[in-house]
C-alpha cells in the first residue's frame, strides 16, 4: 500500500522546511495536525457536519497529515513590502491584495519543498482510491478566505480541534497560546504525509490559556459590539480620538469596528502581539493596498 512508501520518512523534514519558508513570507504559525481530529469534530456535530465539509486524507485515515497556516504580526511588514515591490515594478493591484499574497506565498513555498498543489479549485482528491504515483508529493489546499460549499472549512473549529488554539465561545474568537487573540487563519494544507513519521500524536492537546476573567471581559465586549444604534458616549469606541499619537487612520476606523478592536483587547489586555496601528486600519478599511503601495 501507498502508506508503506519511503515518502513516509520524509514528513518531519518537509514539515520543518515548508514551515521556515512560509515564515519567511510572514505565515508565522504552521501548525500540524491530524485530518481525523477535525473530520472527527464535524461529524459529531450535526449542525458542524450539514455546513461544512470533511478534509480529504488520501486514504490514510487516522494517519492524514494536514498543517493549519496563520500569521500573527510577522505578515504585515512582508505583506506590505510586497505590494511596494510590486508598485516599483508597475503591476496592477490584486481585487483582493492580502489574500492573492498569501495563496502566492503558499503555492510558492510548496513549490519549493516539490509539492504539486491542488488548491480546492480543480479535480477533487477525495476518491482514494489507492492509486497513487509515488513523486509527486501531493497537497489540498483550502484557504479560509474561499466560502463556497465545496471548500467552506471552519478554521475557528479546525484550530480547536487541532490543538492549535482556544475556542473561547464567549468572544467567538480563536486565542492561540502565544499570539491570543492577534492572529488569523489563512490556510489549511492537506499533505499525502504520514502523521505518525512526523511525530504528530495520536490524539491533540488542547490549548486552554484565557482565563475566566478574560473571559468575562470579552463576553461583556462582544455585547457592545453587537449592540445596534448610536453610540457617541461609548468611551472605548471613543479611544482613539482621544489619543493625538494614535495614526490619523485609527481615527478614521468606526465606532462599531472599534468595538471588535476592544474584544480581543478584552481577551489579551496590552498585548506586545497586538496589530500595528497601520495594519488595523487597513483590516477596517481605512488605509488603502494603493496607499501602502506607494508609500
Amino acid at each position: 500500500p501507498h502508506h508503506t512508501r519511503a515518502r513516509m520518512d520524509a514528513a518531519r523534514p518537509v514539515i520543518t522546511r515548508l514551515g521556515n519558508l512560509l515564515l519567511q513570507r510572514g505565515l508565522d504559525i504552521a501548525h500540524p495536525f491530524r485530518v481525523s481530529w477535525y473530520n472527527r469534530l464535524v461529524q459529531s456535530t450535526p449542525r458542524l457536519a450539514a455546513q461544512l465539509r470533511l478534509l480529504p486524507d488520501f486514504g490514510r485515515g487516522s494517519d492524514a497529515l494536514a498543517l493549519a497556516v496563520g500569521n500573527s504580526r510577522a505578515l504585515w511588514p512582508c505583506f506590505v513590502a510586497s505590494l511596494q515591490d510590486g508598485h516599483r515594478r508597475g503591476l496592477p493591484l490584486d481585487a483582493n491584495p492580502l489574500e492573492a499574497y498569501v495563496e502566492r506565498s503558499v503555492a510558492a513555498c510548496l513549490a519549493e519543498v516539490g509539492v504539486q498543489s491542488d488548491s480546492d479549485s480543480g479535480s477533487d482528491a477525495d476518491s482514494d482510491d489507492g492509486k497513487k504515483s509515488a513523486s509527486p508529493l501531493k497537497c489540498r489546499v483550502f484557504y479560509s478566505h474561499k466560502y463556497t460549499r465545496r471548500e467552506l472549512v471552519s478554521f475557528m473549529w479546525l484550530a480547536e480541534a487541532s490543538g492549535a488554539a482556544e475556542l473561547v465561545d464567549a468572544a467567538h474568537m480563536a486565542v492561540h497560546p502565544v499570539f491570543g487573540p492577534w492572529h488569523a487563519w489563512r490556510a489549511v494544507l492537506v499533505l499525502d504525509l504520514s502523521a505518525d513519521s512526523a511525530g504528530v500524536p495520536p490524539e491533540p492537546s488542547l490549548v486552554r490559556v484565557v482565563a475566566q476573567s478574560e473571559r468575562d471581559a470579552a463576553a461583556r465586549a462582544l455585547a457592545r459590539a453587537l449592540a445596534p444604534g448610536d453610540d457617541d458616549d461609548d468611551d472605548t469606541a471613543g479611544a482613539a480620538d482621544a489619543d493625538a499619537s494614535v495614526e490619523p487612520r485609527m481615527r478614521q476606523i468606526s465606532r462599531q469596528s472599534q468595538r471588535w478592536i476592544a474584544l480581543r483587547d478584552a481577551l489579551a489586555p496590552g498585548s506586545p502581539h497586538r496589530y500595528s496601528d497601520e495594519q488595523l486600519a487597513y483590516h477596517y478599511g481605512t488605509l488603502s493596498a494603493a496607499e501602502l503601495a506607494g508609500k
